[in-house]
């Protein structure tokens, strides 16, 4: 596969439409006729016109007491806006 081939189409795919979260999700809605939203592992995407992430959610850590990491908080950042 050349990425080439599908190069025009990976902003299309990544807002507006059904949301789905794997290939498998996302290859059987297309094959009903459906627009997908794929939505990865780090969460929604949605990619701007020059092909960069729009949406962004990122997990801030800080270390406690006892030297355990702990999750404190999760910020969605939407740097087109």
């Amino acid at each position: 596969m050349n990425a080439a081939d599908f190069k025009a189409e990976v902003n299309g795919i990544t807002s507006e439409g059904t949301e789905c979260t794997s290939f498998e999700e996302c290859k059987g809605l297309l094959e009903d006729g459906e627009d997908i939203d794929y939505n990865g592992a780090s969460g929604p995407l949605d990619f701007t016109d020059a092909g960069e992430p729009g949406t962004a959610t990122i997990e801030v850590y800080e270390f406690d007491d006892a030297g355990e990491l702990q999750s404190v908080e999760t910020v969605e950042s939407n740097p087109s806006e």
